[in-house]
């Protein structure tokens, strides 16, 4: 019996916790995953026990917020499997003092955690357009957060940066007049 992502190639940014177990859902639906995260520890680890399933995966040192990082991440899925069919950000900074208000956060954390969590989602996103485009399209699913949805007057940074990628996924055609058609 096929299963529902045979012969799909699907990065996964971000690959512990959370990202680990999609990677592993994917790939027992046939999708071969190329995984990148921080640690490359944990995303080989999550390499090695989809192999072990009878799944195909190779990981690699990722970092999200850096734009030669994404870069070689959706590369490195091309060279080795001919391109790529859906991507799954997933990762974040998350904030020393996540119940801080906006005004008490540190200016350094709030630019670490917007570089990261807003601008990080939008150079995995740039590089992935491209990629899905030369496939005929594909998916791009990015983590975020029901609580970026409330009104809080606390962990307003985690708030900011998870609303600004919302509102980016919403105007997916913003980034390029193609853009959207590589979304499914």
């Amino acid at each position: 019996m096929a299963l529902k992502l045979d012969g799909k190639v699907i990065v996964v940014a971000g690959a512990g916790g959370i990202g680990a177990g999609i990677a592993m859902g994917l790939a027992a639906e046939g999708a071969t995953i190329v995984l990148g995260d921080l640690s490359l520890d944990s995303a080989a680890r999550t390499a090695e026990q989809i192999v072990a399933n009878g799944g195909r995966a190779i990981a690699t040192a990722f970092d999200g917020a850096d734009e030669n990082s994404s870069k070689d991440l959706i590369g490195l899925a091309v060279s080795r499997f001919g391109g790529i069919d859906g991507i799954h950000i997933n990762y974040a900074y998350l904030i020393a003092s996540p119940h801080t208000d906006l005004l008490g956060q540190s200016i350094e954390e709030f630019d670490e955690a917007m570089r990261v969590n807003a601008r990080g989602y939008l150079l995995c996103t740039r590089q992935a357009v491209p990629a899905l485009l030369a496939r005929g399209g594909g998916s791009i699913v990015s983590n975020s957060s029901a609580t970026s949805l409330r009104r809080s007057a606390k962990n307003g940074t985690f708030l900011s940066c998870r609303s600004a990628f919302r509102w980016l996924v919403s105007a997916k055609s913003s980034i390029s007049p193609t853009a959207s058609s590589a979304f499914r």
